[in-house]
């Protein structure tokens, strides 16, 4: 299955029409409308292909009228209510390459952590932010979730995408 990045949700319904309101997570908000198809991923984990039939940027995000891969357009509010909360994904082959130095996290999920002693302290299971920085959240088999600041330089010391390994200066207790 293609690898898909969230980089938006549907907040709710706009007009009678069938329109959404949407939160992109891109800056600026409109780059969204760059990369399609969107994948729109219900709470359960049920996805299907749809592109914006029409789209523009309203407010604090966009508003767009989606149409499904069978070219079916979302018709009246019912249905765009059917669609609250929903994310917004993408396929990583649609997005440009990050700047040296720069990931997607979806592109570090997988990759084996070690560290400066040659050490295996895991596999990246997923990322998250406390707000400075990104947290590598680090699974070894019968051992607990280690959580690494992604900070290049003093932690980070590199990244091969290659060949799937963050070296990184951390030590367990264990």
């Amino acid at each position: 299955m293609p690898r898909r990045l969230i980089l938006g949700r549907v907040a709710g319904a706009f007009g009678v029409q069938g329109w959404v309101r949407i939160q992109s997570h891109t800056d600026p908000v409109d780059a969204l409308l760059r990369y399609q198809p969107w994948w729109i991923v219900d709470g359960q984990g049920e996805a299907y292909e749809t592109t914006p039939a029409h789209a523009k940027a309203h407010g604090p995000g966009l508003v767009a009228q989606l149409r499904r891969a069978d070219g079916e357009v979302t018709a009246d509010r019912n249905q765009a209510l059917q669609l609250l909360d929903c994310q917004i994904e993408v396929e990583r082959s649609v997005l440009p390459e990050p700047p040296a130095g720069q990931y997607y996290w979806v592109d570090l999920e997988g990759c084996t952590v070690i560290n400066g002693d040659g050490r295996h302290l895991g596999v990246v299971h997923s990322l998250m932010s406390n707000g400075p920085q990104a947290i590598l959240r680090v699974r070894r088999e019968k051992a607990p979730e280690q959580l690494i600041p992604f900070v290049h330089g003093p932690i980070v010391q590199s990244v091969d995408l290659q060949v799937g390994e963050i070296r990184v200066d951390w030590h367990t207790d264990d």
